[in-house]
């Protein structure tokens, strides 16, 4: 008879930690960058409520066809992808990813 009593060790690698990096983006922006971010997150979800919604024709404002609803769409989930997601391991925006934001 063995006596397992022992805990198996911890792995090197937290897969926790890896797994909440990859949801959050691997990021964390603080001050204006942070700001930003979050600030283009919910402007784009205003943006899907708004169109999804019967208001632009009520209103007969902000009606957008769905080829200019798309080409929105992409635009903001291009400059979200781009900040939220390094292209290298630094933890702030660097100047490259604002570019290729913008230009999205």
């Amino acid at each position: 008879m063995t006596n397992d009593t022992h805990q198996p060790e911890k792995p090197a690698v937290d897969l926790e930690e890896m797994v909440a990096a990859s949801d959050t983006g691997a990021r964390a922006p603080v001050g204006f960058q942070g700001k930003l971010l979050v600030s283009i997150a919910a402007a784009w979800s205003l943006f899907q409520l708004w169109i999804a919604s019967p208001l632009p024709f009520i209103f007969g404002f902000g009606v957008f066809n769905s080829t200019e609803a798309r080409s929105i769409h992409l635009t903001f989930a291009l400059t979200l992808a781009f900040m939220a997601y390094p292209a290298s391991s630094v933890h702030h925006v660097i100047a490259f990813l604002w570019l290729t934001g913008l230009l999205g």
